[in-house]
């Protein structure tokens, strides 16, 4: 697996202005976050839906350890609307790692690259401005001494570096990235990912990507879990933002499968699928999730993930190929694949 992370911010709700809901869900998906007393407002995205605005110095969220392998390659959208402030982080554990930094006090608006404190590089030609959209890559091969770094403005590189050391932490790697803001520094930030190097497939750079998210639309070929209302189960997952418990599907009975079908994604290429499912356990007994996938008549499961909290949590799976050709998806195939859930 080399596709680590991908959130267009799509789930958070809707309306522009609004607060992302619920309250907490930036904790149901993210390793660590804080929101200081604002919380984030949803904007206009970069391309279609919805992206983020944070609006207070103490905001930030990071993404759990994701990998141990020595380069990792992040992009964002990214809007800036004042002040200068990070754009994106990679960290070791909790030690901050690699980042990017906006200045808007150069001539020309560029990116300034830290290891932690130490100013490493400037790009030459990013162009960024206020209230601009941009698309920001960062990559990054972990080293005391030979590490290198890479940096791409709407798919133009405009800053390498070689030779560096880019080693922050005890290891020879980043395992997470982190969104933030300082102080007067309110971007807008949409269409996340996160992969290394490792796998045959999305290990490099992937360019000026998009996330889009779709909801289940219709009962799929299996629905054995028992639903908050009638049997029409799929209306009861396919809130924006979710409802939690006004509407949900249950089951205590191993190997019981809920599928449903989804929307068609407006996209051209497919680079992955990441099924979110926001889950808790009602008393004590925790149980396995497993995430399935159903296409072409091949159900696939993943690994299963533990759930143990009577609080929700978000379990995610990404998928980076179809699981009936082993091929990149298609719009085509995701349209007629069937996504849910089953008990472990």
């Amino acid at each position: 697996m080399t596709l680590l992370w991908i959130d267009g911010f799509e789930g958070y709700g809707t309306g522009n202005g609004n607060p992302v809901s619920p309250a907490n869900v930036f904790t149901r998906r993210y390793a660590y976050a804080v929101y200081g007393t604002w919380y984030c407002t949803l904007a206009p995205g970069r391309i279609s839906g919805w992206a983020i605005q944070a609006g207070n110095a103490s905001w930030a969220i990071q993404t759990p350890n994701l990998t141990t392998d020595s380069t990792l390659i992040a992009g964002i959208g990214f809007q800036p609307m004042n002040a200068t402030g990070p754009v994106i982080t990679f960290y070791d554990g909790t030690q901050r790692g690699v980042w990017l930094q906006y200045n808007p006090s150069s001539s020309s608006t560029e990116l300034q690259v830290y290891r932690d404190s130490t100013l490493l590089g400037t790009t030459s030609g990013a162009g960024l401005a206020f209230g601009t959209w941009a698309y920001v890559e960062l990559k990054v091969l972990c080293n005391a001494s030979s590490g290198s770094v890479a940096v791409h403005v709407n798919g133009s590189t405009v800053l390498t570096l070689s030779g560096q050391n880019t080693k922050a932490g005890a290891d020879n790697y980043h395992n997470n990235v982190g969104l933030s803001i300082a102080a007067g520094f309110t971007p807008l930030f949409d269409d996340l990912y996160v992969c290394d190097s490792t796998g045959s497939l999305n290990h490099n750079f992937l360019g000026n990507v998009k996330v889009v998210a779709i909801f289940p639309d219709a009962n799929g070929d299996v629905n054995a879990w028992t639903g908050s209302g009638g049997s029409a189960h799929y209306t009861y997952v396919d809130e924006n933002p979710v409802d939690d418990d006004t509407t949900y599907v249950e089951s205590a009975t191993s190997g019981q499968e809920e599928l449903w079908d989804y929307a068609t994604p407006s996209v051209g290429a497919v680079l992955g699928v990441q099924v979110n499912t926001d889950c808790r356990v009602t008393d004590v007994t925790t149980f396995t999730l497993d995430t399935q996938i159903k296409s072409s008549g091949t159900d696939s499961s993943d690994a299963g993930q533990a759930v143990t909290s009577t609080n929700y949590v978000t379990k995610m799976r990404i998928s980076q190929t179809d699981p009936a050709t082993s091929s990149p998806w298609t719009p085509t195939a995701v349209s007629a694949a069937q996504f849910g859930v089953k008990v472990g």
